[in-house]
């Protein structure tokens, strides 16, 4: 038996359980419910992350040695997402733009079938290079993003690196290390 990965686009898998939340509703709600008898059609959206929750700053303190000032390594793997973001940004921004282009040439209606069939197979090969650029980008923010909030999950952080969940567990975590037996008045 021969098995074979694939690589299904984040848009990709958030549609199909869209669609699996559609037509089971009743058993995935059982399933994934936080509350009770509750039946919410847009539940599947727990498994996908929107917004990268960010320490703040004091948290991610600049490293000295030398005399020279070192950033934080997480502030590199967080500089890294935002530029892979911008670059996902850049890469529909100018699908959008050939969609434009395609929408007002449509509007000219020139008579030149030859040139407009050439002018449809450029803009396709266009986005689909777009494309192609876009699900890259995207898979290496995905490995970004796996680094920085458990590092164990990527296979391109430092073997040194602490993502999140490397600075919440163990005894040498945030919650054991600074909380555990400490009043409760000093714990918050």
């Amino acid at each position: 038996v021969e098995t074979r990965e694939v690589f299904l686009h984040p848009l990709e898998a958030r549609a199909l359980l869209a669609r699996v939340w559609r037509t089971e509703i009743s058993i995935v709600s059982r399933i994934w419910n936080r509350r009770q008898g509750e039946e919410s059609p847009n539940g599947y959206m727990i498994f996908f992350m929107q917004t990268l929750p960010i320490p703040a700053s004091r948290f991610r303190p600049p490293a000295m040695l030398n005399g020279m000032a070192f950033d934080h390594p997480k502030n590199t793997v967080i500089s890294k997402i935002l530029g892979l973001d911008n670059d996902l940004r850049a890469i529909f921004a100018e699908n959008g733009t050939t969609k434009e282009r395609k929408s007002d040439s449509d509007e000219s209606g020139s008579d030149s079938g030859d040139s407009d069939a050439e002018d449809e197979i450029l803009r396709e090969k266009l986005e689909s290079e777009n494309m192609e650029k876009a699900l890259g980008v995207w898979v290496e923010m995905q490995e970004q993003v796996n680094a920085f909030l458990d590092a164990t999950k990527s296979r391109t952080a430092p073997p040194d690196f602490k993502g999140v969940r490397q600075g919440l567990e163990k005894k040498q975590g945030l919650f054991r290390q600074n909380m555990m037996g400490k009043r409760v008045n000093y714990a918050a």
